[in-house]
């Protein structure tokens, strides 16, 4: 059991300091790569073209091959981004890192538990500042 605390307190201390105060999710993030938690990694096709907007009013846009969607995000008190669609009330939940000019996503539950079975990661370069 102390194993596992002292493991829990690890990852914890890793992911915060991956999260630097310098850095916001604010601006345009355009995805590069997908990878799964088997060590698969999917560069994106040119012919694929996918981005976030987030705005500092707590509202983001998605772009997805030209076509775009609205809504509303919130980071909530455990540090999980929540993205909120208005028209079917569905929200999507996503761990995130900030990394240099790199949002890396995570899918989860609303407990912060990973959606994927093996674990999915979306990585984005920031592409306006």
């Amino acid at each position: 059991m102390m194993r596992f605390f002292i493991s829990l307190v690890l990852l914890s201390l890793i992911i915060s300091c991956g999260k630097s105060t310098d850095n916001t999710i604010i601006g345009t993030w355009e995805l590069v790569k997908s990878e799964t938690g088997k060590g698969s990694e999917i560069i994106v096709d040119e012919d694929f073209d996918y981005s976030l907007q987030f705005h500092s009013n707590g509202t983001y846009k998605d772009f997805t091959n030209g076509k775009a969607f609205s809504g509303k995000f919130n980071i909530n008190k455990r540090d999980i981004l929540e993205l909120v669609n208005p028209v079917t009330k569905d929200t999507t939940y996503f761990s995130y890192q900030l990394i240099r000019s790199s949002l890396i996503l995570n899918e989860v539950n609303k407990f912060g538990n990973l959606a994927c079975d093996e674990g999915c990661t979306e990585i984005f370069k920031k592409i306006d500042h």
